[in-house]
Order: structure tokens, then C-alpha cells, then sequence
């Protein structure tokens, strides 16, 4: 119910109340032209967990787009320190999922795009605050180790027991994600 409070159905997008893990809901989607987005969410499951995923998005969509975020393995071991909103929160709720290198990610997926929040394309690079322009265009290597453990990949679900071709994708959907992401943040602080 709380995300119609923000998103409505559409000719191109429909809202289903199902567990992601659970799949009843995958015979509600047309199968064809499909793009899954997971963000916040995989990080906090277990690799196992994933994978049982990712076999049934590879068994109901091939060839479809999945774009989902991953955290590596110091990300994941110092956030009980490190990070100043989970340090409060307790260990239950952590994220789970380490991923150093979003390549090996080899579980019915082929890796298309892996970007941090320093690939930030020029459109969204002009809505951002002056103090983060300078830093990503003259002084990245400042922020660098806080930002390249994080990262938004791009994958094309490959067919069953099969290789997949690549395919071009268009990276604003990408940049889209950063620049609400960012401006959420921005009405948090």
C-alpha cells in the first residue's frame, strides 16, 4: 500500500504486493520487453538466498534487463562501525550479500554495466551541488574508497544452461536512479 502512495499502475508498470523470493508473482508479469530493479534490497539477503533468485529470473525472463546494486565484502564487515545509520540498527538487519566484483557474478547473469556514484553522466553532474562537481571531475581519488565498494550494475538475465549475446543499454536509466537517490537524500538530511 505504501508504494501507491508514490508510484501508479501504468501501461508500462504494475505494482504487485508479492515477495521477490516467492514465484507467484512472476506469472503476473508479461514476459516479454521486462526490466527488473532492485535496489537496497539483494544486499541484504545471502548469496544462497540470491541465487535461488536470480535461477528463477532466469527461468521466467531471459534475455530481460536486471539492474541491481551491490556492496563489497569491507562494506558489508564495517558497516557495524563505519556506517553511521546501521551502527544504531541492529546486526538482524545488516547487509548480507559481499560482492568485490560484480563480474564474477555468474549465476544465470552477464554483467553489462558496473558504475559507482563517481560515473556520474554529465546531465546529472549539472543538478549536483558545486562542492560535488569539483570532487568528482578534479579530486576523485578524495572520495574514491568510500564510493567504489558500491556500486549499480546492469545484467541481461542469460537462458537456461545457455550463453547470452550482449545487448546495448542505455545508461540514463542508471543515472535516473542516482539523481533520485540523491535528491532523497538530500530532503533527509
Amino acid at each position: 500500500k505504501l508504494r501507491r502512495n508514490f508510484f501508479e499502475d501504468t501501461d508500462r508498470r504494475s505494482l504487485l504486493a508479492s515477495c521477490g523470493f516467492d514465484d507467484m508473482w512472476v506469472q503476473h508479469v508479461n514476459s516479454s520487453n521486462v526490466c527488473c530493479v532492485s535496489v537496497a534490497v539483494l544486499i541484504y539477503f545471502d548469496e544462497e538466498q540470491n541465487k535461488q533468485l536470480f535461477d528463477m529470473l532466469q527461468n521466467h525472463f531471459s534475455g530481460a534487463r536486471l539492474i541491481m546494486d551491490t556492496t563489497c565484502a569491507k562494506m558489508v564487515e564495517e558497516q557495524g562501525t563505519k556506517h553511521d545509520i546501521m551502527k544504531t540498527m541492529s546486526k538482524d538487519h545488516y547487509f548480507k550479500w559481499k560482492v568485490d566484483d560484480p563480474k564474477r557474478i555468474s549465476h544465470g547473469l552477464q554483467l553489462e554495466s558496473s558504475k559507482t556514484f563517481l560515473d556520474v553522466s554529465p546531465t546529472l553532474m549539472k543538478d549536483l551541488p558545486l562542492y560535488y562537481r569539483i570532487v568528482i571531475t578534479w579530486a576523485p581519488f578524495l572520495i574514491r574508497n568510500k564510493v567504489d565498494g558500491y556500486r549499480i550494475n546492469t545484467f541481461t538475465i542469460k537462458p537456461p544452461s545457455s550463453g547470452c549475446t550482449p545487448t546495448h543499454f542505455d545508461g540514463d536509466l542508471i543515472h535516473t536512479y542516482y539523481k533520485r537517490s540523491y535528491r532523497l537524500r538530500g530532503r533527509c538530511a
